[in-house]
């Protein structure tokens, strides 16, 4: 029993020190519960710890107790919360709910009856900015710029049907290089069924802004994500977001290098493919930076290398900007994005190298690093191991937490 006193802290509010020899404590949890008909079990939901309120008999003891009870009542009846040193629970920050003193001049003591409750910090909501949502806000504003750009420059009215059927023929080649089954997310996408929107696509060619609005919607993947997830799939992942960035520097998106043309009609020709092409590219990026916004960023070096592949495709596109408005939302776009990302994966666990001491089975190297056996699978896909009950002696890259 004495080790145990040794161990207990002297009581004390606000600095004032006082006896205690037994307390109480009123806690637990708040909760709803939801009560349905036909249902025998109803359904309650967690709303967080109750307050804690404190109850407890303190004295003071001595030939100055008169002196040492007014501190106390003095400490007591001050304004606002204080600190309570109580030798079970510590140290708190507390209210006073109500007191009552009483001073018995035979035993030369005075016992105080004091409540508490325990207080916190008065927090206002403070505004800031969600990071993601300005890199969707950039996306579109890269998309705007972009379309915006093509309906100026592409025309098909008023030349030779020559013009309309060359640009038919770009976006043709353009839906089948998005479609193309080596793109593991062109079906998730649905890029892979892009030709059969060729002839509503064509029908709006002597409507330039029409038309590039209209190629937009076709590209765009924001309606296909909800709370994070693509729909009808999982969670957008890294590799959507890189398979994107492939697509942008796919051969059949790159920039014409051909004789300057000798004819206006020629002319018109080439200036429609490259409109096409870029506004492709613009397009694609456009949803890279978008998805990126969703990412969980929960594992630092994977969000640093879809960060450092993506801005370095938007790096790429500004060399060939078309004009200065599309340069401007492409730098836009990548400045929210790198943001974001650095942000969002500030606190996101590291990957680390080590090399098990023997070969191992990987749900023993899960449980040896995260005491989670169930992790093994993780270690096993992240390292293209070729069988989980045999990790070799060699290096391999585990999460750190």
């Amino acid at each position: 029993m004495s080790a145990l006193q040794d161990q207990l802290r002297p009581a004390s509010f606000r600095g004032v020190p006082f006896q205690v020899d037994g307390s109480d404590m009123e806690t637990g949890r708040r909760v709803q519960v939801n009560e349905y008909p036909q249902k025998d079990k109803p359904y309650v939901q967690d709303l967080g710890r109750s307050t804690r309120n404190l109850k407890f008999d303190a004295f003071v003891i001595g030939a100055d107790y008169v002196a040492k009870a007014n501190a106390l009542l003095g400490a007591l009846e001050e304004f606002g919360s204080g600190q309570l040193i109580h030798p079970w629970f510590g140290t708190l920050k507390v209210n006073v709910t109500s007191c009552s003193v009483a001073f018995d001049r035979g035993l030369g003591h005075a016992r105080f009856s004091l409540s508490f409750v325990e207080s916190g910090d008065l927090e206002f909501p403070t505004a800031a900015d969600s990071t993601a949502e300005l890199s969707r806000t950039a996306a579109q504003g890269l998309e705007d710029s972009s379309t915006s750009w093509f309906g100026g420059v592409f025309k098909v009215a008023g030349y030779v049907q020559d013009v309309s059927d060359k640009a038919l023929g770009v976006y043709t080649n353009v839906m089948s290089a998005l479609g193309n089954p080596a793109f593991a997310l062109a079906s998730l996408t649905g890029y892979g069924s892009l030709l059969g929107n060729l002839t509503a696509l064509q029908s709006v060619f002597n409507n330039p802004p029409g038309l590039g609005l209209a190629w937009a919607s076709l590209l765009n993947l924001s309606s296909m994500v909800s709370d994070g997830k693509i729909v009808n799939s999982g969670a957008v992942d890294l590799p959507i977001v890189r398979g994107l960035i492939r697509m942008v520097s796919n051969p059949a998106l790159v920039q014409p290098t051909i004789a300057t043309p000798t004819t206006a009609t020629a002319a018109q020709i080439l200036t429609n493919q490259k409109a096409i092409l870029a506004n492709t590219r613009h397009l694609l990026l456009v949803q890279a930076v978008m998805l990126s916004s969703y990412l969980r960023a929960d594992i630092y070096d994977d969000t640093l290398q879809a960060k450092n592949e993506l801005a370095a495709a938007l790096d790429t596109e500004t060399l060939l900007a078309t004009n200065d408005d599309v340069y401007q939302a492409l730098m836009a776009a990548r400045k929210a994005m790198w943001n974001d990302l650095t942000v969002r994966s500030r606190n996101s666990a590291r990957l680390l190298t080590i090399t098990p001491p023997d070969v191992l089975p990987a749900v023993v190297i899960a449980y040896d690093q995260h005491e989670d056996a169930g992790r093994d699978l993780e270690i096993v896909a992240r390292n293209k191991l070729r069988h989980p009950g045999f990790v070799p002696v060699l290096p391999i890259r585990v999460l750190s937490a």
